[in-house]
């Protein structure tokens, strides 16, 4: 009797770290195919011209004016929208009171993404170099 208590305790502790492991490893698993903030890697020309046309066609087509290195120190790119001066509205200013636009960089896997606003839905940047971002930076 007694060998057979010392035998379930043995399966019952064996059982739980197996399913510790398990779920540390569901876990890891988990954080890899999320996406992480992200930055770009080795930056030009090339790749400024191919995410400034991914974030104009996100936009329908509207051109857009960029500071000329964007998405290197930070994953955050904001967009202010332009506001026209008319007759019937003069602002003095020139400034637009509406929210600002929003793109992130996004890293999943080896690729490289971009998300609009708090959309859920990714747009894909083909041949882009980019690496998440650590917490602690």
């Amino acid at each position: 009797m007694r060998l057979n208590t010392l035998f379930s305790i043995g399966i019952f502790i064996a059982s739980t770290l197996i399913l510790i492991a398990c779920q540390a490893g569901a876990k890891q698993e988990k954080a890899k195919s999320s996406p992480q903030a992200a930055r770009l890697v080795e930056p030009n020309d090339k790749t400024f011209a191919k995410i400034k046309a991914v974030i104009e066609s996100s936009l329908n087509g509207v051109q857009v004016q960029l500071a000329s290195r964007y998405f290197v120190e930070s994953s955050w790119l904001t967009i202010e929208r332009t506001h026209k001066r008319s007759i019937q509205n003069q602002n003095p200013l020139g400034r637009s009171y509406e929210k600002p636009i929003t793109f992130q960089l996004l890293k999943m896997g080896d690729e490289c993404l971009l998300r609009k606003g708090e959309q859920e839905n990714l747009l894909a940047l083909k041949q882009i170099k980019c690496e998440a971002i650590k917490k602690d930076e």
